[in-house]
Parts: structure tokens; sequence; C-alpha cells
């Protein structure tokens, strides 16, 4: 034998052990021995070997069975008979040859027997013999073990297929053919009802319960099967016992000879009933939702997964064109072939499912048009859970993209409009309020300062609805920018109660601002969108607020970065009610919208409000309740400024111990806040009998100095005060502090007599940071030159009132005025003269161009529309011109201020991209322009080394068509020493009494012209001669230009016409000149044929030609 076997030797005789491993050896037989000299030893190795005892996997692994074992029929725990049936008792199979020294045939058979497999006596132990015994036993062994295997696996085989027989869910059928004898299983007989008896075993009785339609069908594939081997698979119908067909499948296959004749035939027959009639049902439903989609009014298509048409609606065959074509069951890409190739994207994503959706989308079809199309799509899943296709909604939208593109540019049109009507309008606004703060600075007698006073707040609120307008038009638009810039919060605050504290005052209203000291002061955010957003609320309570007060709070919500500040305007007004709040935040809405409403404004106020508050990333509302007042509050975000600036007021108050006397909380409160917000201690007390014992303590001489109080505040409205007996009380103290008057506006006269008293100052309420700190200086400075009257707001009811001394650094500003309007011209030069500055003046950018050229000017204030060169270009040409003089080491940056009536989006924008360093808005507050003028001052000083050698007294510019069609002498508008003397009020110059007259009113503005002398008397007459002069030669190139059909040049001519005669109040000719310039812009957006003019153009510049030469004839007939 070739292989290695493993052998065990159980004998106790050594030499008889070493005689069997040496026959072995002599045959040449391959083994791997074990010894065992006794029964138990033979036993445990034989268990261990065959798994019987090993108790691990790795055990059992290393453990090698045993191939034979030779037993010694002689052992000391037993003979060899005994071992043979312990062995085959434990199930160990491996052939066993006994060694015995004995002859006995008894033995022998007895062993045989009990299961060994040999018997060789020792004395005829011989290689040979023991070889030979040593291979048949093996041989035999191996033949019983695979014939019991296969035996086994023949069990198990016919078992599995009773078991299939009987347990399979199918009928089975196995027919004899030489027999005609056909074996049905249960499951067979149970899909048709019947009994193995009632049902038989032959052939035909399969075929008598066939439905009849399916009998014919059924048989031929049989016995097309059965002679040509053709496939056997039918559906067909059985009878079932209860007279009821079942849908069954049946497929079979025949077994033949060798001559391909088939012997037998065996197969299946399933029952399908359930699944036909689910079928049948899905049919049903597949068709009523194809119904159901067919009638839907909204193009809809459903698709499998291979995206072919299921069902589809027929507004589906409308919208693409595809009426009279039978699509179902086709595919989508096919039908419609020039679908862009991001769409099948967007179904493959569907498919694994996803819902898309696209609000609008352009679909470019091959013959070049576009659709416009806003669709969905939906997956809709089978009913094991998988996605079983998507469900497509679309809506063409043409229409809709063609309004909106219309609504755009209607949006554009109309921001046109607001920018047209924003320069019309600002440009005369801007003459009204100069004049009328002019105006109010002379000294008038009560009715005509009253008549002034009403011009000046008419003509505010007149600019406040506009503002409102063109900010709602900018939000609307989305075009509204916020800025980022570093502010102070307490000086923007500030600045909006200057301007509503005298409303306030005339009400009786207490006004007051209570900032919390753990509010940030040094913030960064759009200052002036914040003060627009308070000053519209602050408005709102003092206008819907009788009596009581109102109250502007702020505190800090959030303590991160980006601080979150909470603003609340409370008012003690007539409150809202439910139905009213309704309507807030709404555009154009009041809450009071009847014809005999109590209240004016616009209803655009707290939409821009909440508009505002939104796009700074916080929160508007209100809470209220009729009779009780409201609170309207609003949460911003602002964050800290990275590198604060130093406040030069207050930080000087730090570580003070101040005295606050009032019988009112909120006074009181607001104090605290100023004080701790800059470090200083302050104590508050309710009347003044508690007030004298704290001073009387804090004076005694077991005090420190530094426990001594540094001022005490002292309300003047508090009930039952005795003002002389407290004044003289803080003047017998032995540390005096500073008495500090409070009180309102229409209690001055208290607080003068304080003063009169010993007292160092007095503050108006609202109390505010500033003049608080300023109220302290006397205390906190060392220099005795330093002397402090008083610190008081100022009067709103007229503006403030400017009287500024010349300064020196007033005087060294050396201003240019480019302005083309001659009242545009007077009211700046005006301004500027009442703020001690002094001015040169051109009237376009050319003639400033060549002012800038001869002298060097730190500021120019440029108007943006003029004529031959505008702002802009003038700008970048003096840009230009310093860029040159820079590399010629001769650098100065001359400051550009733009002035402009236009307030729509981008013009700030346009202005500083020009060059322009900063902006102001027509028309131009005094305030506004000693703001800006006070910020640029720095530049006279950096330059007050530099020669000047020229004095500027006029240009005259041989090239300015503008100049010689105006005839107005240009040193009339530049020379700024007759503009001054001019401009200076004549107060006993006679009335002008051409305003009695009423035969021209409809020709002139009576009232517009008294506004303009009231300033000066002799303005009038002056500006209706430059009139003259400048709108003859203007009429005059509109008709060269109308008989040469250049319409452009015709509307500008209009344009200058009805912008002078507006700004003078000839306003007659502004309403004729306004139809020339529209009638020429018509033919300009749609042009004209050759043959044609604009209509009535000539009969409109007859009727101006006429028109001027009445108010010449009117001049010319007054004596002046």
């Amino acid at each position: 034998m070739e292989e290695s076997l493993k052998v065990l030797i159980v004998d106790d005789d050594e030499v008889d052990r070493m005689a069997v491993r040496r026959a072995l050896k002599i045959a040449g037989v391959r083994v791997e021995i074990a010894e065992a000299g006794g029964s138990a030893e033979a036993r445990v190795l034989l268990l261990a070997a065959h798994n019987e005892l090993t108790n691990s996997a790795e055990e059992m692994a290393s453990a090698k069975p045993f191939d034979c074992a030779f037993l010694d029929y002689r052992l000391p725990d037993g003979d060899g008979l005994k071992l043979v049936k312990t062995i085959r008792e434990a199930g160990i199979k491996i052939p066993l040859i006994v060694l015995t020294g004995q002859g006995d045939e008894q033995i022998a058979v007895e062993l045989m027997k009990a299961g060994a497999s040999d018997y060789i006596a020792k004395a005829k132990l011989s290689p040979e013999n023991l070889s030979r015994s040593l291979q048949n036993a093996i041989r035999i062994y191996r033949a019983e073990t695979k014939a019991t295997q296969a035996s086994q696996k023949l069990k198990e085989s016919e078992e599995r297929y009773r078991l299939v027989l009987e347990g399979a869910n199918d009928g089975i059928w196995d027919w004899d053919l030489s027999k005609n004898e056909v074996y049905w299983n249960d499951r067979l007989l149970e899909i048709v009802g019947l009994s193995r008896s009632e049902f038989g075993s032959a052939i035909e009785a399969f075929f008598d319960r066939l439905h009849p339609e399916d009998y014919e069908s059924t048989r031929k594939a049989l016995e097309a099967h059965l002679e040509t081997g053709t496939e056997y698979n039918v559906e067909f119908r059985l009878l079932h016992s209860s007279d009821v067909y079942r849908y069954c499948t049946g497929r079979g296959k025949a077994q033949r000879n060798q001559q391909g004749k088939a012997l037998r035939m065996a197969g299946i027959i399933s029952d399908i009933s359930d699944r036909k009639l689910a079928e049948a049902a899905l049919e049903r439903e597949r068709q009523q939702l194809r119904q159901i989609i067919a009638c839907v009014p909204v193009p809809m298509a459903m698709f499998d997964k291979e995206m072919r048409y299921q069902a589809h609606s027929q507004r589906w065959l409308t919208q693409y064109n595809l009426e009279g074509q039978s699509i179902l069951n086709r595919s989508y890409y096919e039908v419609l072939p020039d679908i862009p190739d991001r769409w099948r994207k967007m179904h493959e994503r569907s498919l694994t499912g996803e819902v898309v959706s696209v609000s609008e989308d352009a679909w470019k079809r091959e013959d070049g048009s576009t659709v416009f199309l806003r669709w969905a799509i939906h997956p809709w899943y089978a009913p094991d859970g998988e996605v079983g296709g998507i469900v497509l909604v679309s809506d063409r939208i043409n229409e809709l993209v063609e309004a909106r593109e219309a609504a755009i540019e209607a949006s554009r049109v109309k921001s046109q409009f607001l920018a047209n009507m924003s320069h019309e309008i600002r440009t005369p606004m801007n003459g009204v309020l100069g004049m009328a703060q002019l105006l109010l600075r002379l000294s008038l007698e009560a009715k005509p300062r009253e008549y002034a006073q009403t011009i000046y707040r008419s003509a505010e609120h007149l600019l406040s609805v506009i503002n409102d307008i063109l900010d709602f038009s900018k939000i609307e638009a989305g075009e509204m920018r916020l800025e980022t810039l570093d502010f102070d919060l307490d000086v923007c605050i500030e600045s909006m109660v200057e301007m509503v504290v005298a409303t306030a005052e005339e009400k009786g209203l207490e006004l007051n601002v209570l900032i919390e000291s753990s509010v940030p002061r040094q913030l960064q955010g759009d200052p002036g969108r914040l003060k627009q957003i308070l000053l519209n609320l602050v408005n709102n309570a003092i206008k819907f607020t009788d009596r009581g007060q109102v109250l502007v709070r702020v505190s800090l919500k959030s303590s991160t970065v980006d601080r979150k500040l909470i603003f609340s305007v409370r008012d003690s007004g007539i409150g809202i009610s439910p139905e009213g709040q309704k309507k807030l935040f709404q555009s154009f809405s009041q809450v009071d919208g009847s014809p005999t409403r109590q209240y004016g404004g616009t209803g655009l106020g707290l939409v821009i409000c909440k508009q505002l508050v939104e796009m700074m990333g916080g929160e508007i509302g209100v809470r209220t309740s009729v009779g009780k007042g409201s609170n309207f509050w609003f949460t911003i975000p602002l964050q800290m400024q990275p590198q604060p600036v130093e406040r030069s007021r207050g930080s000087q108050i730090a570580g003070k111990r101040l005295l606050v006397v009032s019988h009112s909380a909120v006074t009181r409160a607001v104090a605290r806040a100023i004080a701790e917000a800059r470090g200083a201690y302050c104590t508050e007390a309710e009347d003044a009998r508690t007030v004298l014992a704290v001073l009387e303590e804090a004076n005694s001489g077991a005090r420190r100095e530094q426990e001594h109080y540094t001022a005490v505040f002292l309300d003047l409205q508090l009930p039952q005060l005795d003002t002389q007996g407290f004044a003289a009380f803080v003047r017998s103290l032995l540390v005096k502090p500073l008495l500090i008057g409070v009180t309102s506006l229409r209690d001055r006269h208290k607080a003068e007599a304080l003063c009169s008293l010993g007292a160092a100052s007095y503050l108006i309420k609202p109390l505010r940071a500033s003049q608080f700190c300023d109220s302290l200086l006397p205390a906190t400075t060392k220099e005795e030159e330093e002397k402090f009257s008083y610190v008081t707001s100022q009067d709103n009811s007229t503006k403030p009132n400017y009287q500024l001394p010349l300064s020196n650094s007033q005087l060294s500003v050396k201003i240019l005025l480019a302005e083309d309007h001659y009242i545009n011209q007077q009211v700046i030069l005006n301004q500027l003269m009442v703020l001690g500055y002094q001015a040169d003046c051109a009237a376009n950018g050319q003639e400033a161009l060549k002012m800038l050229e001869l002298q060097t000017y730190d500021v120019v204030l440029m108007d943006c529309q003029m004529p031959i060169l505008d702002g802009y270009a003038t700008t970048k040409k003096l840009r230009e011109q310093e860029a040159n003089k820079e590399r010629e080491n001769s650098a100065h940056k001359t400051v550009v201020i733009a002035l402009t009536a236009h307030a729509m989006p981008g013009e700030r924008e346009k202005c500083l991209a020009a060059g322009m360093d900063d902006y102001l808005s027509k028309p131009v507050d005094i305030e506004d322009l000693a703001a800006i003028l006070k910020k640029y001052e720095s530049i006279a000083n950096k330059y007050e080394n530099m020669d000047n050698n020229y004095e500027i007294k006029s240009v005259n510019n041989e090239n300015s068509s503008y100049l010689e069609a105006d005839n107005l002498n240009s040193s009339a508008k530049t020379d700024i020493e007759i503009t001054l003397l001019q401009t200076i009020p004549n107060e006993t110059t006679s009335p002008l009494d051409f305003l009695e007259d009423t035969e021209l009113d409809l020709l002139l503005d009576r009232k517009r012209l008294q506004q303009i002398g009231k300033v000066n008397t002799t303005l009038p007459k002056r500006l209706l001669q430059a009139f003259i002069d400048s709108v003859q030669v203007d009429i005059e190139s509109a008709k060269v230009a109308l008989l040469a059909k250049n319409w452009n040049a015709v509307e500008h001519q209009a344009h200058r016409i009805k912008g002078t005669a507006s700004n003078v109040g000839v306003r007659l000719m502004a309403k004729l000149a306004a139809q020339l310039e529209d009638r020429a812009r018509d033919c300009q957006n749609q042009p004209l044929p050759e043959s044609q003019t604009i209509d009535g153009g000539e009969e409109l510049l007859a009727t101006l030609s006429s028109h001027l030469a009445r108010v010449k004839t009117f001049i010319q007939s007054r004596n002046w």
C-alpha cells in the first residue's frame, strides 16, 4: 500500500509489539504506530482519536483516527474479545485484527461475531500474512463504509422527495404512459377539491376538468411536447368541486428511451388564482388612475422605472403638442427627444426616492422657441415598498414670465420716474427750506415768524413724505443697501431726540431716553437707518399721545460678540385695538383709515421700519391695548467696534459721586444710567428734604474728601420745592458741589432763576449724555478761563440758530461752489455765510476747472447736474489733473462734495465712483452742511502754507455756450463779495407791491416770490430778470432743435425751462415746458416718420414765448 496508515498495537508484551512492527516494516507498509499495554489504555486512545473524548475544537482538529488496530487476545486487564465488544459498542468502526497465541477456531468465530475483521495466530505471524490481513481488512471496511453512506444518502433523498411531494404548494403529477396511470399529490387534489378516489388516476380526469375555452390549447400543447419535445408551459382554468374555476399554470417534461419515445412525463400545476385576481384588481386600479389623471386639469404624467408612460392627463398632450398620439408604454425620451440633459438627471434622482421641483425652467425647443415651465417630480411606490416610477407635474408659465418681465420694466420705469420726481421736487425744496432757515434767523415779529415756521415745518413734512415714498420704493425693488460704520450709540440717539423734542414739548409731553449702563456705546452698523427707525417710532408715539410721556429705552439682550440690543418706544397714548393691530406693518395701511381720521401720515412708516429691522437681522413688534398706550420694540444685532475710539466726553467724570434729586423715577433712572456707563457713582433722592440730609452727612468733618458729592442735579419740577432755600443751603456747605438744574423747555425761567442763585448750569429734559457730561466740566477742569454758563437743548421749533464767529479754521477753508441754478447759488452761499465760511461760485463744470487751475480750493461743493460739463465729468478731470500734479510732486487733494437732487438707489455710489469724497442730498440742510464742512476743516490747516497769488472775482469763458445763452453776468454769479452783499437782508426796503395784483396769478406763483423776498426784497426782481434772459435763449434753442428734429436737444431745453421756471415761481411756463419735455421724450422712445414733428411742439414754444413776454412786460412796468 502506498498510503501511510495509522495503526494501534495493543499488547502487554514488548517482544510481541516489536514483532508486529518488524513484520509491517518488512512488508513495506508505511505506518504510523501507536502502542498500548492494556485494554483501558487502548480504549482511551481509540476514543480520543475518534473524537469521542475531545472537548475542544483544537483537540478535535489535531486527533487523527486510526486506520486499523492489532489486539492481543490475552491482556492483563481483560481478553481481546471483551475489548472488541467495547470498541464496537463505542461506535468505533475501524478494522480490528486480533493476534493470539492459541489456534482455537471457536475463539475466532466469537471474535468475528463480536466485530473483529480478522484473526491471526502468533505462530503464523509473518510479514506476508500480516500485510495481506491488514489490506483485506481495510478494503472491506472502506467498501462497507461507502455502501453505508450511499444507503444513507438514498434514504435522505427519498425522505426529501417525500417531503417535497407532501409539502409542496404546487400540484405534482407523474404519468406512466405505458399504463396510462397518473400519480397526483395531495396539493393537486386540493386544487380540484376532490379525493384521490374521486379524481381517479387517468390523464383524462385532468382534461375533463379544464375550462372549455382552455381544453383545446392545453391538449395540443401536451401532445406537441410528447411528439416533438416542444416546451410544455401553459395557462388554463381548472374546475374546482365548488364549481369555481381556478387559474393555474402547468409545466412538465417527458422521460424518453433511446429512440426518443416518451415513457413517462412528470410536471407541476400551480394555482395562480390569487395572483390573477390581484392583477385584475391592479388593472382596474390602473384604469381608474388613468381616467383620474386624464381628467386632472394640469399637465401630469405617470412613468415606470424605465420612463415609459403609464398614464397622462389631457392637458399634458395639449401642453406638449401631442394630441392624437398614443403614447402609453412609450418612452418619455422617445416622445420628447429634445428635452434638456439636466432633466434626465432630475428623473434619475427622483427614481431613487427624492422629490425634485423647479419653480422656473427654460426649455429651448428644436424649433427655436423657448418654453418656460415650473414642474415637480414625485416618486411613486409599488406594494413591496420599492420605487415603481415617477409622477411628473408641469405647468407652462410663459405668460407669468412675460408678466414678470413687464412688471420689472414697469418697476424700472417707476424708479426712473421717482428719480426724476425726486430731482424736480428736491431742487425747489432746497430753495424753500434754505430760505426759510435764513428767514427764521432774522428779527421777525411774532406773526411773520409764525408764518415762516409754518413754511419750514410744512416743507420738512413734505420732505419726510417724499423720503418715505423713496425708501419704500427702494425696499420694494430690493435696492435698499445697509452700511457698516463705526458709530456712538449716544450720539445717534441724541441726534434723533433733537429732531423731536420740540414737537413733544409743544404737546406738553415728557420725552425721556434711557440707555442702560450695560449697553455698549461704541458699535458697528448703520446708524442712519437705526436713527430712521427710532425717529419714525418716536414721531408716531408723540403723534398718538395727548398727555403723559414717551420713553425711549435701550437694553442689552445678548452679550456675545454680535451684541443684540432691544430698543423700545413706550407711550401713554390712545393705544391700538386688536383689529387695528392687524393693519400694522402693512403698506399704505393706517389704524384709522376713515375720511374723518384725526391723524395723518402716508401709512408707510411702520412698513419701512419692519423692512429695515429685518434687513438688519432683527425683529419688530408691539404690545398695546386701547387707552393704555403702546410699546413698540425691535431687536437688532450690532457688532462691537474692533478698536473703539476713546470718548472725549464722559471719561473725565469716572469715579465722581453725583446726587440726583427728582420725583420722577424715569428721570432718576436716566441719570443713573448715564453716570454708571461712564464710571461715576449716582445716589438718588425723591424729595428735597432727603437730599438735604444726605448732603449734610456727606459734608460732615468725619467724611473724607473723595466721599463728597461732585454735583447735585435738582429737578425743578419737584413738588413743594424751595429753590432759593435749597440754593442757599448748597452755598453754605463746606465742600460745595455743583448745583445743576433739570427742567423742561417751558419752565426754563425756573432754571435761569436758579442760575442767578448760584447754580452752575441747567439741563433741559430729556437728559442727554453729552449735555450731562458737559455740565460737569467746571468740576473736572483746572483751567479758570473755561467758564461754563449753561447747557440747554436747542429749540427745534425754529431749527438751530447758527450764529457762529469766523474762526481761523473756518476762514482758512477755501470753498468753491459749482452750481448752475441761480436760486440754489443764493441759498447755499447764504448758508455758508451764516456758518462763517466764504466761498467762490462757478456756474458749470468748465468754469469750476478753470477756477481750480487759478487757485487752490480745499472743498468743492459740486452740483451733479450742470450744463457743458456735469459734476461727474468735472470731478473725473479734476482727479486726473491732481494725479498729474502728484507725479510732479505738487499734489493737492481737493475734497469734492456732491450736491444732487437725485435720491434714488445707487446715486451715492455713482458719486463716489466718479471720485467725489462725500455726498449731500438736495435740498441742502444747513445742519448737514455744517457737519460735513466741519469734517473736512482739517484740510485747510494741512495746506495753509501753500502760496496763493490769485484773487478770484469772476471767470469769463468765451467757449461756454451756457454763459452766452444765459446772458447773466458771470461776475454776478461768481463774485462772492457782490453775492454776500446782495443777500444780506434789508429790513428797511419797501414790500413787494406787485404782490397785491391779481392779473398774473395764473402766470406767477406769488407765494413763492414772497418767500424769496422775505430774505432779500430785491431778490425776486433779480431772479426774474435772470430768468427772462436765460429762458429766451433756451426757447430759441428749442425752436432750432425742433426744426432739426433733434428730440434729445428739445427735451434738454424743455427740462431747463421747466426747472428754471419752477424755481422762480413762473408756474404756468413750467407746466408748458413739462408738456414739451414729455412729448420730446415720447418721440425718442417711439421715433416719428421724417415728415412728422412733435405734436403741438411749435404751438407750445409760441405760447412759452408769449408768456415770457408777459413776464418781461410785468417786470418793466413795476418800480422795484
